[in-house]
């Protein structure tokens, strides 16, 4: 008889309350629910409590959410919640809920050389070698890393093969190749590396090819770095992240483009085989190099623009020769190259260098003046990598 006392006095049972939404934390997890629609006679506090699978690891709170804590990280929980009222009653669980799994929160630091924000997401924008640190938790991230352009090739002066005088351009440098993707970082510091921009080729060191640039790199990834722009004569660019430009070639040879690495970059253009003669345009991200136009040497390929706000990746441009015109690196940094010297004026005949932290190939050498034998065109250099990487 005491018991049906209790019961009539205000010990009846609530009904299970409607589960909601379990959203992990840090070794915890945070329940939504809505209240039973019964929740027993009287009018005292009811207090609910969730209790974990598996474990049985349990939480309470007198209204939506309850969190439950002393969780393990890693590990998946489904959650039901019960209520209890003021008299000690107990009603029946709720349903599961979904799976929730605690994690650690994702914590770094860095040294990028600048950070820029969009309102949704953060870049951390390095143009010099440095670190990223997970100090805690992990994150897919997003990334973008350039390498250095390659160097241009150099243009010669008046040179005469088989009772043939020739003069030409040499090869614009091809871009650094570019790799744009995702990945998965956990807790430990990352070197950020960045490439070197390779030097542009010169005469009188009798460098055939400008340098290949250095490779930039990133959690284990690396792009290749921009081919070399080949010197006149005859001499091809190198292969790379994009090829260097073919520099001019004599008589029938002419110099041709190096490869570009798929995914990373495209081919360099040709050079002309025939004198006075222009040479190929270094490859860029988005466009292959041009091959030369008769005197004129052929434009740099364009590069390419990630996360809107950096363009990135383009080809040195070809030296001309004699009467030529000064032509465009691709967009993307690439340095142009020269316009030809025409006899003894001042005119510079070397190649532009392309902008620095951009990945651009250097641009290609001038060609040498048609009645001069003294004089050469050095290529410009290639332009340093960059790493953004999106958080």
């Amino acid at each position: 008889m005491p018991i049906l006392g209790i019961a009539s006095s205000g010990g009846s049972m609530p009904s299970a309350p409607t589960i909601g939404t379990a959203t992990g934390g840090s070794s915890s997890a945070s329940i939504t629910f809505t209240n039973p629609t019964y929740t027993g006679k009287g009018t005292g506090t009811v207090t609910y409590t969730a209790t974990s699978t598996p474990s049985s690891i349990t939480g309470t709170s007198t209204s939506s959410p309850v969190t439950v804590s002393g969780l393990t990280n890693g590990t998946p929980y489904t959650f039901t919640v019960k209520a209890t009222t003021s008299y000690g009653v107990t009603g029946p669980n709720s349903a599961a809920s979904n799976s929730a799994t605690p994690v650690v929160p994702f914590a770094y630091s860095s040294n990028a050389n600048a950070t820029n924000n969009d309102g949704t997401y953060t870049y951390l924008v390095f143009n010099t070698t440095g670190n990223f640190t997970v100090n805690n938790g992990s994150a897919t991230v997003g990334y973008a890393i350039a390498s250095g352009g390659g160097g241009g090739g150099f243009g010669r002066s008046i040179y005469t093969k088989n009772a043939v005088v020739f003069n030409g351009g040499g090869g614009g440098g091809g871009a650094g190749g570019v790799l744009n993707s995702n990945t998965t970082v956990n807790a430990q510091n990352y070197v950020v590396a960045i490439g070197a921009g390779g030097g542009g080729a010169s005469y009188n060191l009798g460098q055939n090819t400008g340098t290949v640039g250095g490779s930039s790199s990133f959690a284990g990834i690396s792009s290749s770095g921009g081919g070399g722009g080949g010197s006149a004569y005859n001499y091809s660019g190198t292969s790379g992240g994009s090829g260097g430009g073919g520099g001019a070639g004599d008589t029938s040879v002419p110099g041709l483009g190096g490869n570009g690495t798929s995914g990373q970059g495209q081919a360099g253009g040709m050079g002309n085989a025939n004198s006075p003669a222009g040479a190929g345009g270094g490859g860029g991200y988005s466009n292959v190099g041009s091959n030369t136009t008769g005197v004129n040497g052929g434009t740099g390929g364009n590069g390419s623009a990630f996360y809107t706000n950096f363009t990135l990746a383009g080809g040195g441009g070809g030296g001309s020769s004699s009467n030529g015109t000064a032509q465009n690196g691709g967009n993307g940094g690439g340095g142009a190259g020269a316009a030809g010297r025409n006899g003894n004026n001042s005119t510079n005949f070397s190649g532009s260098n392309a902008t620095n932290g951009t990945g651009g190939g250097g641009g290609g050498g001038g060609g040498g003046g048609s009645n001069t034998t003294s004089g050469s065109g050095d290529g410009g250099s290639g332009g340093t990598g960059l790493v953004v990487i999106r958080i």
